[in-house]
């Protein structure tokens, strides 16, 4: 670290801030941003061109750090900063958002119903907003704004509108757009499309989710109308796909809220596709079709289960296609085995405590014999030689260090004291014996380091990567993670942040060894999550990597049941639902505020509900947007004398979010002009007993009406 050097922030002409840094060589320094500055990160002005005097690009800054005789220049441009979601002082900044409406796609002349809900992401954790005011605009597809009202806030963060569409509006996609004071502080989405309602649906059966491998099962396709009459002898063609099964203990971090993917985007989508069946069949006159399948043996060193995912196209007597798929997991037995370490990480000679949960495939617990099987594991460098390069792999070695049995009890639990004998990473192996088959199953690992933080495994000391790895799962607030940093070199100093929308903390650790142990004292505000990066530099090259530390929010989940008070009406017949709240410790929830949606179910084979979970929305798994820079690598050119230095653009790195591609919709032409929603409230709050009452008549549809609650509280959302 290099104490007492002077660094500038530069952009254009002007200094925008300067400092010096502490004997951990490090400064952290605010910048803020002109009113211009915002406009042009925005887009609003990035075809103006820079000033003629300037040096370097308008968007570009540079951080220019001198002490005595030596120097170094880097550059950040404007956009790493992120004004909206990371400048403190502005009305938008750091704010999180669920922006729905009542249903995901409208047709021309029918009436929408949006709502949002805003919090602001403080020091310790969401605040309300301080403005009781928000601006609304809705643009259509060719930004032509349809809308625009200042709407007020209610007490537990929320706002709620409705807006016609016109009769001859554009066909696309309309943005809901959240303004405070002039900047944009959110955004939602709906779909305006010309469609003509499905008459009837498919469902795809099974009759149990889990099926031992060489057994025989069925598939049961049944299709029928929204008011519930069969659809008969319609054709039927189906494929079967088998991909690989990863049980949920699989996950690398655990938010508390399960699969990721709704119910009608679809969530037995495995990795790969390899086809084992198709068929054609009819269905009969109680519009049902079964579809036999013998669950292929597994191979005798098979790790893995499978799923099995069948696809279904309907066809009816007016050739009107209607897909849909479901799936089941194969399985080589009938117990699974969770065996894993209290922690991850244990100095050489520890007694690591081995925690074995025995279930069936349901998560039901059962008492089982299990047999351990303790591997070090090794990786051996090889280099490939391919078409004029060369590209490194990494094999995978294992030795048997000791293995041990142990019988889990009638709650299917049972543990094993394990004294770890050697440096390096071991894996766990869990056998069991099912009527006389050896069911083997990889179940958990740990790594192993010294006294003197040193690591085992030469292979990997090869690799030039920083390998984090915490001691647990997952944490709780007021808990202190312990991570392992292995280093490709020793004699390391360490620049560790705590980082998110922003560095939250930056400190300097110095790992005499190739390994070193971190601390990191979870807070609340980290919840769901948090990054630990760790960056050094050795040799003139830079060595960085973060791992994402999993802190679950279930304690801020509410649990929300809807209530009927008749499975069956008839049109116009007047219908009672009653809402009850619950906090995530089962108690009543008072004060909860609920918008309840009755939409025609014949629209979510249109499109499926695109508002997501909002408990994701709020508590889902964050992305860090801290970018680093490194001086070495910045790039510059020019000549000696009066003449201007050119300074050239250096690559950049890009964190790209994952989004899934929207559907297209087909524009057949609009068959009857249905009611959609029959019923819409944003604001029903419970009473002390945490329970609300909703009253209404439903219209004439013959359909199938989908009741969509969602709930929240000043701290709470389900």
């Amino acid at each position: 670290p290099r104490d007492d050097a002077t660094v500038e922030i530069v952009k254009g002409r002007k200094i925008w801030a300067i400092g010096k840094t502490d004997k951990n060589g490090l400064l952290r320094v605010g910048v803020k941003p002109s009113k211009e500055e915002k406009a042009s990160n925005a887009g609003d002005t990035a075809d103006a061109e820079p000033p003629a005097d300037q040096d370097v690009s308008p968007e570009d800054y540079l951080i220019l750090v001198n002490r005595k005789d030596e120097f170094a220049v880097s550059d950040l441009a404007s956009y790493y900063f992120s004004w909206n979601e990371g400048d403190e002082g502005s009305p938008a900044g750091n704010i999180s958002s669920y922006i729905y409406t009542d249903r995901p796609v409208y047709r021309p002349d029918q009436k929408a119903y949006f709502k949002g809900i805003l919090r602001r992401s403080g020091e310790t954790g969401y605040e309300m907003l301080e403005s009781r005011i928000v601006h609304v605009t809705v643009t259509n597809p060719e930004g032509g704004e349809i809308f625009s009202r200042d709407l007020p806030m209610s007490a537990r963060g929320t706002f709620s509108g409705e807006l016609d569409i016109a009769a001859n509006a554009p066909l696309g996609g309309y943005s809901v757009v959240v303004n405070l004071n002039g900047e944009e502080a959110a955004r939602g989405f709906f779909e305006v499309a010309e469609y003509k309602k499905p008459e009837y649906k498919v469902k795809v059966t099974t009759p149990k989710p889990f099926v031992t491998a060489g057994e025989k099962t069925k598939y049961t396709v049944e299709a029928k109308y929204f008011f519930g009459a069969p659809v008969k002898n319609a054709d039927v063609k189906y494929y079967i796909y088998r991909s690989s099964y990863y049980p949920w203990w699989w996950q690398e971090e655990d938010d508390g809220l399960g699969d990721s993917e709704s119910e009608d985007e679809g969530s037995d989508y495995g990795y790969g596709n390899d086809m084992v069946k198709e068929g054609e069949g009819r269905l009969n006159e109680n519009g049902q079709l079964e579809i036999s399948f013998d669950v292929p043996q597994s191979g005798k060193d098979e790790t893995r289960d499978f799923t099995y995912r069948i696809e279904v196209t309907v066809t009816d007597s007016a050739r009107r296609e209607i897909e849909s798929k479901a799936s089941f997991v194969g399985t080589r037995g009938n117990v699974v085995i969770d065996a894993n370490a209290e922690r991850y990480v244990y100095l050489v000679g520890d007694t690591a405590r081995i925690k074995i949960n025995a279930a069936d495939y349901s998560g039901k617990p059962v008492a089982a014999k299990v047999k351990l099987n303790f591997l070090e594991v090794k990786y051996e460098r090889v280099e490939i030689q391919e078409e004029g390069y060369k590209r490194i792999e990494y094999k995978r070695n294992t030795r048997e260090l000791s293995s041990g049995e142990t019988q889990t009890n009638g709650q299917g639990e049972a543990t094993f004291d394990y004294k770890v004998p050697v440096v390096g990473s071991i894996a766990i192996e869990a056998i069991v014996n099912e009527n006389g088959k050896q069911v083997k199953s990889a179940a958990g690992y740990l790594y192993v380091t010294d006294g003197n933080n040193a690591w085992a495994d030469a292979a990997y000391r090869d690799s030039e990567a920083i390998k984090l790895v915490p001691d647990k799962k997952a944490y709780k607030p007021g808990e202190t993670a312990r991570i392992l940093a292995m280093l490709p070199t020793d004699k390391a100093h360490l620049l560790v942040t705590t980082e998110l929308n922003r560095v939250l903390d930056a400190r300097h650790v110095f790992a005499n060894g190739r390994a070193v142990m971190i601390d990191l004292p979870i807070k609340d505000s980290y919840s769901p999550n948090v990054y630990l990066s760790v960056t050094y530099v050795r040799n003139g090259q830079m060595y960085e990597h973060s791992q994402s530390v999993s802190v679950p929010a279930a304690n801020k989940f509410l649990n929300i049941e809807i209530t009927p008070d008749k499975r069956e009406y008839k049109p116009r017949d007047p219908a009672s639902y009653t809402i009850i709240a619950k906090n995530a410790d089962g108690s009543v929830a008072p004060g909860v505020e609920v918008s309840l949606g009755l939409v025609d179910e014949a629209i979510y084979s249109i499109q499926p509900d695109s508002a997501g979970d909002i408990r994701r929305a709020f508590y889902g798994r964050r992305y860090s947007s801290v970018s680093t820079s490194f001086s070495a690598a910045f790039q510059f050119t020019g000549y000696s004398g009066d003449k201007k230095l050119e300074l050239a653009m250096n690559k950049r790195s890009y964190q790209l979010a994952d989004f899934k591609n929207d559907n297209e919709f087909a524009k057949p032409t609009i068959r009857k002009d249905f009611k959609d929603t029959a019923f819409w409230q944003p604001d029903v709050v419970t009473g002390a007993d945490g329970k609300a009452t909703v009253k209404l008549n439903l219209p004439d549809n013959l359909t199938t009406w989908r009741a969509t609650a969602r709930a929240v509280s000043a701290a709470c959302c389900a």
